[in-house]
């Protein structure tokens, strides 16, 4: 369960790159070795032996490069012990929710940046990709911000012009997303599945993932 993302609002992209990493399933070398879809587990860009999705994600100097640039100083030190779900947990304790939300997008956008190699094409520069996330987070800042002022009430001041009024609660309203897997031993596979909670804990929308093989 993926109790440390509560409130964000992400692609179905993004969302789906967090689920994976959280349960280790993102194709990264290690993961492919043990399906003998690659002969080593070797990082393709630095040569580290065993490419987890922490080290592809936090931990590879060409990922470093990049959080180096980003305000998160706890993920300017190499720490291969620590996997990518443990990185994901403490970061939902140690930095605002909004600030969270763009660890999600920088680790998403890494994520696609690496795969450029399995496409042949060539990686963009450190502050390439952090300029491209930077405009990204604002996009999504700006639509999130845009939404509250529009769904704001409207009160009517001494001389009847029209004022927005702030809810103040509005700002602690946050939905829930729970996220759980299971493994089928007879046909070694992996389903996920999650649900988004509204505030009143009732389900607003299903995601389910099924397939993912493994040995």
């Amino acid at each position: 369960m993926v109790e440390a993302i509560l409130g964000i609002k992400n692609t179905q992209e993004n969302f789906t790159f967090c689920v994976r990493g959280f349960h280790e399933i993102l194709p990264t070398r290690i993961g492919l070795e043990k399906r003998k879809i690659v002969s080593n587990n070797s990082c393709e860009l630095c040569g580290f032996g065993g490419e987890s999705n922490a080290h592809a994600i936090f931990w590879c100097p060409f990922a470093q490069e990049i959080w180096k640039l980003l305000e998160f100083t706890f993920l300017h030190e190499v720490r291969e012990v620590i996997d990518f779900k443990n990185v994901i947990l403490y970061a939902a304790e140690v930095v605002e929710k909004d600030l969270f939300e763009k660890i999600i997008i920088s680790a998403w956008a890494i994520w696609m940046e690496r795969n450029k190699i399995t496409h042949g094409q060539h990686l963009g520069q450190p502050q390439q990709v952090v300029n491209w996330i930077d405009s990204y987070y604002g996009t999504v800042v700006s639509a999130r911000d845009g939404a509250k002022v529009s769904s704001l009430p409207i009160q009517r001041n001494r001389n009847n012009s029209e004022v927005l009024h702030r809810d103040p609660q509005e700002e602690q309203r946050h939905t829930i997303l729970m996220v759980d897997a299971a493994v089928l031993n007879n046909t070694s596979s992996v389903g996920l599945g999650a649900i988004i909670l509204s505030e009143d804990r009732r389900v607003s929308k299903r995601y389910t993932w099924g397939g993912f093989m493994f040995e």
